[in-house]
């Protein structure tokens, strides 16, 4: 394959797994998640990808993917484009400049991005009214964890991604 199509395919490829991140979150998972607890898969994949994209090219993509999760109606939509794009920005700067590319600060970040968001829908539902205090250690903290769980899945197939056409990998 010619050079000039490797980005593209890797944008692609990218989108493609924020997208199943997406579909497994909303239509698989559904409302009541893994046992009863709500899962966040999208923001998780969005840092990841843009963890392993770089600063640039990763806060481009979290703000892309991050608008289209917002257009499709989800929950507190605007929220999360907020927090995916700053914690993506953030993850991919920093694992530029100061860490490697390892699953601890992808961790990190992800932790970051479910406190983000996650905890920001859950003090807007809580003020609103919509959400009582007891439901943050019942179903919040826990969809936390899984949620954070899935980056063991998504952080090496975006490390796959970012290293297709790289020559100091043979592929």
């Amino acid at each position: 394959m010619q050079h000039k199509y490797l980005p593209v395919l890797r944008w692609v490829l990218n989108a493609l797994l924020v997208l199943v991140a997406f579909l497994m979150q909303s239509v698989a998972l559904g409302r009541n998640g893994i046992g009863g607890t709500p899962v966040s898969l999208f923001p998780v994949a969005a840092v990841a990808v843009a963890l392993c994209s770089g600063a640039e090219q990763g806060s481009l993509f979290c703000l892309i993917a991050g608008c289209f999760y917002a257009l499709t109606g989800a929950d507190m939509g605007a929220v999360t484009l907020v927090a995916v794009t700053l914690v993506g920005a953030l993850a991919g700067g920093a694992c530029q400049v100061f860490f490697r590319r390892h699953i601890l600060p992808a961790l990190l970040f992800g932790f970051a991005v479910l406190l983000l968001s996650d905890g920001a829908i859950f003090l807007l539902k809580l003020y609103f009214g919509s959400a009582q205090p007891e439901t943050f250690l019942r179903f919040v903290l826990p969809g936390m964890g899984l949620s954070l769980a899935s980056m063991a899945v998504f952080f090496p197939l975006s490390w796959l991604i970012s290293r297709i056409g790289d020559e100091s990998y043979g592929y």
